[in-house]
């Protein structure tokens, strides 16, 4: 260092210290702004061309000459030696493990359910209201829940009574806001990103179904069309059966809300024929594509000019079905006598 410190002085390089500091590099006095050695600053002269040759020079070979990589016996040099070897850049990480066999609880150990949730919705909703309207809609409900938000409003659900987990999976569509909370069971298996929730389940009445396919085969067939079926609501006896037949499905949100359905016979296209669609519970829709989960003003569709399929706000919804409606009634016979038919307006001689 000394000997290159000479050079610059001679060569008229080496600026004196600034103003607070000593020869030997101590702070004497507080400096007002220290200057640099060497280098040029705002408005000052450029660097003389023998500073550039030294500056570059020291850009490139550092303190170190890496290019024989042994310059001292006993020690490597260069950058295969910083790594102790040659780098292999083809290397990755790789574990394997055994397979985990998956333990499940003994009846009646298991004290907690957990599961996975989602609130379709471009906005993030007022958590602590949506998990209190959940409990709420949940009527029967044996003990409370733990919920915890994971970010884009995923949250997890645990549950501490079996009834509760039942009548969750088994209910729904759970609606806050007019938008959809989805649920379902948390897989811990599954990575994070493996997880989909983009399918609400919906109680589809498809009317105007011949008598004689209202069952549980063709009600599988007309929900797979529409999404992914779930189950149907078989009538228990021919009295049963109405002028719709009621089919859960996982309706897709990326896939706009049906408002018939159309059967066809292969070979045959003159038989056609087209069931209208209604839809129980159903979650907020835009009016101008048909899907689920935003309304018109944010909608993609029309920002870029699609043209609007013009759905109506109020046709596609109905209201849920009733335990009660068209139940069959039992009218018991009566007691024997002389018939007589002058009540039904029959001639009487």
């Amino acid at each position: 260092m000394g000997s290159r410190n000479a050079s610059m002085k001679a060569a008229g390089l080496l600026m004196a210290p600034p103003r607070g500091w000593d020869e030997q590099g101590g702070l004497g006095e507080r400096p007002t702004r220290p200057k640099l050695l060497g280098g040029p600053s705002a408005g000052s002269q450029p660097w003389p061309p023998a500073l550039l040759e030294l500056s570059k020079k020291e850009e490139y070979d550092g303190n170190w000459d890496d290019g024989d990589g042994m310059d001292e016996p006993g020690f490597r040099q260069g950058v295969e030696s910083r790594a102790d070897g040659t780098v292999n850049m083809d290397d990755e990480v790789y574990l394997e493990f055994e397979e985990e066999e998956e333990v499940k609880p003994a009846p009646g150990e298991q004290k907690s359910w957990d599961m996975l949730a989602r609130y379709m919705a471009s906005f993030k909703p007022n958590t602590s209201a949506m998990f209190t309207r959940f409990i709420d809609e949940v009527r029967h409900s044996r003990a409370g829940i733990e919920y915890s938000e994971k970010g884009k409003n995923y949250y997890t659900i645990t549950l501490f009574s079996k009834g509760d987990y039942d009548f969750i999976k088994r209910g729904g569509p759970w609606i806050f806001n007019q938008n959809a909370l989805i649920v379902t069971d948390l897989d811990p298996a599954k990575q994070p990103s493996e997880t989909v929730l983009n399918s609400v389940p919906v109680w589809v009445k498809i009317y105007d179904v011949p008598w004689g396919k209202q069952n549980k085969e063709w009600g599988m067939k007309y929900g797979d069309g529409l999404g992914e079926a779930m189950e149907v609501d078989v009538p228990a006896s021919e009295h049963h059966k109405k002028e719709y037949l009621r089919v859960r499905v996982k309706l897709p949100y990326d896939r706009r809300l049906q408002p018939y359905l159309t059967i066809g016979v292969k070979g045959k296209p003159q038989e056609k024929k087209r069931y209208r669609l209604q839809y129980e519970c159903l979650p907020y829709y835009c009016t101008h594509c048909g899907c689920m989960g935003h309304n018109t003003d944010v909608c993609e569709k029309k920002i870029q000019g699609a043209p609007s399929l013009n759905y109506d706000a109020h046709e596609l919804r109905c209201s849920p079905q009733k335990k009660f409606e068209h139940r069959p009634h039992y009218v018991p016979p009566t007691a024997k006598r002389g018939l007589s038919f002058a009540s039904f307006g029959s001639a009487v001689s």
